[in-house]
């Protein structure tokens, strides 16, 4: 064989995926250029591969099948989408690789560009990588830029927090900050923990800041401008007779035929009037269960249809226990079912079942987002007794396994909600990322 034929250096003794990796890295044999980021004031030529590109994303396999008019000879032009971040795309389609954690702030257009490009996985990496630290203040952030992006499996994750935590969220600071779209957002959730009564004072609160921020008088007549249909948000008639006319009725957001047609909604319970007004009247559901997050960082485990997953932990005050938060499937894959097994631990080797039963699927369930197994009776949790949770997980079409995004490392203490978890280690559940509950 001739020393032109051997094979090159940096393919000797590497896998599949680094050998793949190089190729892009060293631009071996590449037969396409992008010419990437004109509208973001720089552009970036990068050159690929148009083979590899097809065989990972529909779009691509598309644009170089023949059916779009294309000369790969000539730069294909990318002009709305972040330089570095089709950089990373197209590093992640090579290497099935990425480090979010270096390239924090380029989180929310990667992912953007994920979704262009129907790249699923580097799409919920993405969203893993957002919401592992969320918190009160952070979801507000997130929930903007989720909305910026049209990322709905983000924004229902940030409307499940909020639905859970919603004082908490609505007392921050940062609340009188957010942009009136957001506040629209929230308004139309029909779960939220809080009364109409208080969601009402917090959006006199952020209209207050706005007028100031804006430099306006804060009298009734700014304020209805700037709330706009945010005011037709919030559900007068599911407020007290008291609350309506010693609060509400004194602010002068309402006119003499809204005020009447809300006063009329909370006394008879004629509703017709108000919502004709185009008033918002169906009651909140205020039993959402509240959510504890158990993990920051998550990481690829196999999940065995049928093996039996441990959870062990103590809380400090009684709650009730109302199902568990588990793993979206990375792989095309849905859960059936699973069973729900709640025993108390009487020694290291005794334990005493306390309930069981088989929850299915919600069939809403969107591939990425968390699915969440509720069950149908209210179980008390007492404190500083240890609780063994147990899991079993089974698919559609009896696939005996599949691929999740599961919690690694873990919180051993977690306060929520001024309730205190304790985990015990060794627990083998790590596709459980959520317990639901509700105070009691």
């Amino acid at each position: 064989m001739s020393s032109s034929m051997a094979a090159s250096p940096w393919q000797v003794g590497k896998s599949l995926q680094e050998c793949m990796k190089q190729m892009f890295e060293g631009q071996h044999l590449t037969d396409c250029i992008f010419e990437v980021g004109e509208e973001f004031g720089y552009k970036k030529f990068i050159k690929a591969h148009s083979t590899i590109l097809a065989a990972r994303s529909p779009i691509f396999y598309s644009m170089f099948d023949g059916r779009i008019s294309l000369d790969k000879k000539e730069p294909i032009k990318v002009p709305d989408m972040h330089p570095d971040a089709f950089n990373i795309l197209l590093q992640f389609l090579y290497s099935d690789e990425v480090d979010l954690s270096t390239v924090d702030h380029l989180s929310y257009v990667i992912l953007h560009a994920a979704n262009v490009y129907f790249i699923d996985k580097l799409g919920n990496l993405c969203r893993t990588h957002i919401t592992a630290e969320l918190n009160n203040e952070s979801v507000l952030t997130v929930l903007d830029e989720a909305m910026k992006i049209h990322d709905h499996k983000l924004i229902d994750f940030c409307k499940e927090f909020i639905a859970s935590s919603t004082l908490g969220v609505l007392q921050e600071p940062a609340f009188c900050e957010i942009s009136h779209e957001v506040l629209c957002t929230i308004l139309e959730m029909n779960s939220l923990t809080i009364s109409e009564f208080e969601l009402f004072k917090v959006c006199i609160r952020w209209v207050c800041y706005q007028c100031k921020y804006q430099g306006l008088p804060c009298e009734a007549e700014k304020q209805k401008s700037i709330l706009g249909r945010a005011l037709n948000l919030i559900r007068f008639t599911s407020m007290t007779k008291q609350q309506f006319e010693n609060f509400v009725a004194n602010t002068g957001l309402l006119n003499g035929q809204e005020m009447h047609a809300v006063y009329r909604g909370i006394t008879s319970k004629d509703l017709s009037m108000a919502a004709n007004l185009g008033f918002s009247v169906k009651p909140r559901d205020k039993h959402v269960p509240l959510v504890l997050h158990r993990y920051s960082y998550y990481d690829e485990v196999s999940l065995i249809a049928g093996k039996e997953y441990k959870l062990a932990f103590r809380v400090s005050s009684h709650i009730i226990f109302k199902g568990l938060g588990l793993a979206s499937p990375c792989l095309d894959t849905m859960y059936n079912d699973i069973q729900i097994d709640i025993k108390t631990r009487i020694d290291s080797k005794t334990t005493e079942q306390l309930y069981s039963e088989v929850v299915n699927c919600p069939r809403s369930t969107s591939t990425g987002a968390p699915v969440l197994f509720q069950i149908s009776r209210r179980i008390l949790l007492e404190p500083n007794i240890l609780y063994d949770i147990r899991m079993t997980p089974y698919f559609v079409g009896k696939i005996p396994s599949t691929i999740v995004l599961a919690g690694i490392g873990g919180y051993k203490r977690i306060s929520s909600e001024q309730i205190v978890f304790e985990f015990e280690k060794g627990s083998s559940a790590t596709s459980v990322i959520k317990i639901l509950y509700t105070k009691v």
